[in-house]
């Protein structure tokens, strides 16, 4: 990877850190105080510098190019990101609802990057060989949809849109997730771009699980409580994805300087 490239990506990677610390201890801050704050989350500097960190990560995505594993693989990322970037915007503006299914859409390209292969996959017998580990994946995650969908989110939002939207975008995330755990056993990731799409999917389950609940509660304790989990979880998301498309090997491991032997003349 060119030393400047590296430089910059670096450099993004710090200024997100950077911008997270501060707006993460303002979250918290918040809440804290919740009985005494009003207008929190709606501080648009912290809002506004929450969304400049998406943004920043999906920069890192494409700077990426030559220096990802695959060429189709880096696409789907670059796609993925393009709709995380206007969801959040969505949310920023106040869309709800348009927020929602931009992510949705982000989800479903997520999905399809982390299953590429899975047929052959089945065909070759993998899938069989670890079937216990797929199926028990999906049992516990069909478990904490129906659990969050009946006890947290029909009794705040019966009779609402959305009710429907967050139970459908909350079935994608849990594919989403159950897609990220299964790569691993495909293969089809190294090794360590594999782990960190597993913590990032991780991370952004829990991460809009929380954010659903801030979307259900209009204020009090656990409206605040929910608004400081999310980007203490989000920060990972953005950073470990925009990584899981880098060959990690290139962007840590300093190039050593080509050593030109010069012929001496006796």
């Amino acid at each position: 990877m060119d030393k400047n490239k590296r430089l910059a990506m670096m450099m993004l990677f710090a200024a997100v850190l950077v911008l997270a610390l501060y707006y993460v201890s303002m979250d918290w801050i918040t809440l804290l105080q919740w009985d005494r704050v009003s207008d929190y989350p709606g501080n648009r500097l912290v809002r506004t510098l929450k969304f400049f960190s998406v943004v920043l990560c999906a920069v890192n995505v494409w700077l990426i190019g030559k220096d990802g594993f695959s060429i189709k693989d880096k696409w789907k990322l670059r796609t993925a990101f393009i709709f995380l970037v206007f969801g959040d915007l969505s949310l920023y503006l106040g869309y709800q609802i348009l927020g929602v299914l931009v992510y949705g859409i982000g989800q479903i390209i997520l999905i399809v990057r982390h299953l590429t292969g899975f047929g052959g996959f089945i065909k070759s017998g993998g899938a069989s060989k670890h079937k216990f580990a797929l199926w028990a994946y999906i049992i516990l995650l069909a478990i904490a949809w129906a659990l969050s969908m009946v006890f947290i989110f029909y009794p705040l939002l019966k009779g609402t849109t959305m009710l429907y939207m967050i139970g459908g975008y909350a079935i994608l995330l849990s594919l989403s997730l159950w897609a990220a755990l299964v790569s691993p056993f495909m293969g089809l990731l190294p090794k360590k771009n594999a782990v960190f799409t597993v913590i990032g999917i991780a991370c952004f389950y829990f991460s809009d699980m929380a954010v659903g609940v801030a979307m259900a509660l209009d204020s009090g304790f656990y409206d605040a409580l929910s608004s400081a989990l999310i980007w203490i979880l989000f920060v990972p998301v953005i950073i470990l994805l925009a990584l899981s498309g880098c060959d990690l090997n290139k962007l840590f491991t300093l190039e050593r300087p080509e050593v030109h032997q010069v012929a001496l003349e006796e």
